[in-house]
């Protein structure tokens, strides 16, 4: 099985060493040492018997771990020894006690990682009763547990059940060739053409072509036919084209077919041939199957409409989607369709039924002050001033947002009087319902323990369950008793999208040094550090940047030369303060070189800088008079530096306030405009191309009338113009995926990474938990698509021609290098809102360094957390979505995801 890992866990559990070493107060004069304090939250016996139990284990002497545990007295550590072997995987774990661990302990980590184990170890002679009663309540997580449940039940006559769940593997779930043919050997009798036409098709969306064909024999004539056209265009075989033309009319328009076509005619440069499939393809989710792979090339065919100055059809690649609201594919393809419409169309009325959709499907204060904000330059843009105020209000309430300090300074008043809030104790009743979860009491005994590896694991855990703010201040307490303030970070994170957030916690203080900030200023190094590391001094990213600020060893060497620095490459990851100064003195580096530029000098930190350059060349220079930076910002070809740039000057802003005590917001814009004209976001006019533009559809439309056209409260009749905001999802709503390895039978599981939990619509259904299948009476499973892991404005006097010469549109690449952009550059790297030790997953350069047809056989989607990090860290995902990549790879499961790929 292939998995897709991201960061070296080697010396992770140093990371408190470091701290306590580096970030410690000058030490007192020495002095007798004092007898070494006993453990705070077990007995000294059970501190023993639980660190016996790791030695067993990591000797990987299974019975001796097993045995230690049960020796252990309190009955909390000993479910934490316990945690430990079958976290560790006994090869010959037994299939009973794991049912009685995962029983016994619903609420702690690794569940499915344990449960998927299990699954794995059954064998064909285990008694179908042992299985049923394995799986009495829970579902099957594996193509092995499916298949076993499945025996199961046939051999217990319960015949329509296991029908079920063996169609449900042979279609979902992938096996090795030795496992395919025994499934076939035992139960093809029982499987049916339709069963072997949905596993291709699936196999087929997936770009899992060889696993595809071995399924093809099986296939009727038609079926086989348009298989082997769409596996042909999908490896760019020699006799594509002429299969693909040897299909009918309605093969071709079969939606795998198309945007296989779409995908080839795209690589062979063939763009507008692509564009019209696209454009003549329908818009609904049922008919195109896997909306988020057309997305995917969507994506891609706007960039180059964009790039030819064929703005009409940007647009409608953009737009012309049957995405799902709130996810992130979603969110960004109406903010592309609105600001398109905006900045290139002149169209502000069109542009703000996009905005208003996505305003009204995101939850996450980023997402929400990003909507209001554009919904406000729209309003602007038709002259409706009062309007574009109200909406700035919306959201400039976010003000710890980019995009909220940005209204802020818009309307002024008391919008500028919010400082960094102070921190607020835990009350009694917080600290007793945090203690009161046995996961938490094993977090606290990981203290005494001192295992940094398990306690990330915990914490990234508990973090999603809790709900005040209280709770995540005893969480964040524990943090900082075991010298991670990473875990702080993450937890603070966490806490805004459960409506908890503490400042504080979210934004640490943690102690520059002189060294440091002799080179730039203490905000940004702060600000930058927490985007590239939470603070985790042992941070290392499989492009090879390492510590706080992710240096790369060959820049560091470099750096502390031009410096006249002692250089030591271990002390990267051992000593912060040293990593601090070298990196602020790179920082300092890149300023001079951009005369002053905060937003250039952050792109090149994070992309490097003869990127920047490169982007100046196509977009323009942000520091000239004519060029808005905000809108330059906007276009960065890459997504995550997009991102990246605007999180760094946000958490800027927070920590200036935190350092000085002057307000958060009121100083962004000149921030932004650093090394050029003050004065110039929004002052740029937009171009008004030419061009047929699609109707909008008449669901975005829907979408966007709660938010056009807010309803008038009963209460309310005397206010007719009072608008209502989307409120952040109820934490207590969400399922928690926080440590799902292995996915599951159900689409709405499979699709969890991708998932952000908006505010519903005005008449949205609700998602109805009610309807999940029983572990031992699935439905019947349909075939079911693998997810894709899917220039300045000028001022002109007149429109210009659709085709005229334009400035270049494009978004990140994800899987997929820019043909355009050039090779990643391994000078600089920089992490986007990355867990503590694995802000690498989502460093877009050494993505483009895959060959795309190996990631994509690895599954894009897959690339979970990390494609999370690159794609929607403004779309924010649910508080169990946000650790989910980072846990995956602390309990060994490679990515979050990684069982859906060979």
């Amino acid at each position: 099985m292939r998995k897709i890992r991201a960061f070296a866990l080697a010396g992770l559990a140093a990371a408190a060493g470091a701290y306590a070493a580096a970030f410690a107060a000058t030490p007192a004069a020495p002095r007798l040492k004092p007898p070494a304090p006993g453990p705070a939250y077990m007995s000294v016996d059970d501190l023993s018997r639980v660190r016996e139990v790791k030695s067993a284990l990591d000797r990987r002497d299974f019975a001796s771990a097993k045995s230690l545990g049960a020796l252990v007295a309190d009955p909390t550590a000993r479910s934490l020894a316990q945690w430990y072997y079958f976290d560790a995987e006994d090869p010959q774990v037994s299939i009973e006690d794991t049912r009685a661990y995962l029983d016994a302990n619903p609420d702690w980590p690794s569940q499915n990682k344990i449960q998927g184990h299990a699954e794995e170890r059954m064998l064909w002679t285990t008694p179908p009763q042992t299985i049923l009663e394995f799986f009495d309540h829970r579902d099957p997580l594996t193509g092995a547990g499916k298949l076993q449940l499945a025996r199961a039940q046939f051999a217990t006559g319960a015949r329509e059940a296991g029908l079920a769940h063996l169609r449900d593997a042979w279609i979902n779930e992938n096996f090795d060739l030795a496992d395919e043919q025994r499934l076939i050997a035992n139960y093809s009798g029982r499987l049916t053409n339709e069963d072997h036409a949905a596993r291709t098709d699936r196999l087929l969306w997936a770009r899992q072509v060889t696993s595809a064909r071995r399924v093809f024999s099986r296939l009727d004539a038609g079926e086989r036919r348009k298989a082997e056209a769409r596996a042909a265009l999908l490896t760019a075989a020699r006799n594509a084209e002429r299969l693909y033309n040897h299909l009918s009319e309605a093969d071709r328009e079969d939606a795998g077919v198309a945007l296989a076509a779409v995908r080839y005619f795209r690589r062979k440069h063939e763009e507008p041939r692509a564009v019209s499939i696209v454009r003549n393809a329908p818009d609904d989710a049922e008919t195109l199957r896997a909306p988020d792979r057309w997305w995917y090339e969507q994506n891609l065919l706007m960039r180059w409409a964009m790039k030819n100055g064929q703005y009409a059809d940007a647009y409608a690649m953009a737009s012309h989607h049957a995405l799902t609201p709130g996810t992130s594919d979603f969110a960004e393809a109406e903010f592309a369709a609105g600001w398109i419409a905006l900045r290139f169309l002149n169209e502000p009325a069109r542009a703000e039924q996009h905005f208003a959709a996505l305003t009204a499907n995101v939850g996450a204060p980023i997402s929400l002050a990003r909507g209001w904000y554009w919904l406000a330059r729209a309003a602007e843009a038709m002259g409706e001033t009062e309007k574009a105020t109200a909406r700035y209000e919306k959201a400039a309430e976010h003000i710890y947002t980019f995009y909220g300090q940005l209204a802020a300074e818009k309307i002024g008043g008391e919008a500028l009087m919010r400082h960094f809030e102070p921190p607020a104790p835990a009350t009694p009743e917080e600290k007793a319902r945090f203690a009161a979860r046995p996961a938490s009491a094993a977090l606290r005994m990981l203290t005494d323990i001192r295992d940094e590896r398990a306690f990330l694991i915990f914490a990234y855990h508990i973090d999603d369950m809790l709900g005040s703010r209280g709770e995540f201040r005893e969480l964040a307490d524990l943090a900082i008793a075991m010298n991670a303030p990473h875990v702080a970070v993450r937890a603070g994170k966490v806490a805004v999208r459960n409506d908890a957030f503490s400042a504080d916690i979210a934004y640490p203080d943690v102690a520059v040094p002189n060294s440091a900030a002799r080179f730039a200023p203490a905000e940004i190094i702060l600000g930058l550090s927490r985007q590239e590391s939470e603070f985790n001094p042992r941070a290392y990213s499989r492009a090879g940047a390492r510590g706080v600020m992710q240096l790369i060893p060959s820049t560091a060497l470099a750096t502390a030369r031009k410096e006249g620095l002692k250089y030591s490459r271990s002390a990267l990851l051992d000593d912060p303060h040293y990593n601090m100064t070298l990196g602020s003195a790179h920082l300092s580096h890149l300023i001079a070189r951009f005369d002053g530029s905060w937003i250039m000098t952050f792109a090149a930190y994070n992309a490097g800088a003869n990127r920047v350059d490169q982007w100046v060349d196509a977009y323009g220079d942000p520091r000239s008079a004519g060029i808005d930076p905000l809108d330059w910002i906007e276009q960065i070809p890459f997504e995550e530096t997009r991102n990246y740039v605007q999180r760094v000057l946000e958490n800027s802003q927070i920590y200036r306030s935190r350092l000085t005590g002057k307000a958060i917001a009121g100083a962004l814009s000149g921030d932004i405009e650093r090394g050029g004209a003050s004065s110039r976001i929004g002052a740029v006019a937009p171009l008004e191309a030419a061009g047929v533009l699609p109707e909008i559809q008449p669901r975005i439309a829907d979408m966007a009338a709660p938010i056009l056209n807010p309803p008038i409260a009963q209460a309310d009749a005397q206010a007719p113009h009072a608008q209502t905001e989307p409120a952040v999802p109820d934490s207590k709503a969400r399922n928690s995926r926080s440590d799902r390895r292995r996915k599951s039978a159900t689409p709405a599981r499979r699709q969890s990474i991708r998932l952000e939990q908006p505010a519903a619509p005005t008449g949205a259904p609700a998602h109805d938990e009610s309807a999940t299948q029983s572990a031992q009476q699935p439905q019947a499973p349909a075939p079911q698509p693998t997810p894709a892991p899917v220039n300045t404005p000028a001022n002109t006097a007149e429109p210009i021609s659709a085709n005229a010469a334009a400035p270049v549109f494009e978004t990140a690449p994800r899987n997929e290098v820019d043909p355009d952009a050039g090779a990643a550059e391994p000078e600089y790297f920089g992490g986007a809102d990355a867990p503590a030790g694995f802000d690498d997953m989502a460093d877009i350069g050494a993505d483009a360094a895959f060959a795309e047809d190996d990631i994509a056989a690895a599954g894009e989607e897959c690339l979970a957390y990390g494609d999370y990090i690159a794609r929607t860290a403004r779309e924010e995902a649910t508080a169990a979505d946000l650790n989910a990549g980072a846990l995956a790879e602390l309990i060994g499961g490679g990515s979050a995801c990684d069982a859906q790929n060979p």
